[in-house]
């Protein structure tokens, strides 16, 4: 699949101070570039209400992104309390 970062994402990811879920999240990055489907994420879930939009669970952090086809794009990376008050829009 091919990866999208929105900006806000890159902003949210520099907030971050913990190294390891830094790493975990380029791991997982990586790992998302080499799947096929999204049905083959792990911990991936969709959002109630909308039509593509979806959330990875990464221990207390949430991955908030949109599903268009064979692109994803990663819109928010926030602490589980605030994500679903930014996204989605």
């Amino acid at each position: 699949m091919k990866v999208l970062i929105d900006k806000s994402f890159a902003k949210d990811i520099e907030s971050i101070d913990n190294k390891k879920v830094l790493h975990a999240l380029v791991e997982l990055i990586e790992k998302i570039r080499k799947k096929e489907q999204i049905s083959q994420i792990h911990n991936c879930k969709k959002l109630k209400g909308t039509k593509n939009a979806y959330r990875i669970r990464l221990g207390d952090y949430r991955i908030g992104f949109v599903f268009n086809g064979q692109d994803i794009e990663f819109i928010r990376f926030l602490h589980r309390k605030d994500i679903y008050n930014y996204f989605p829009d």
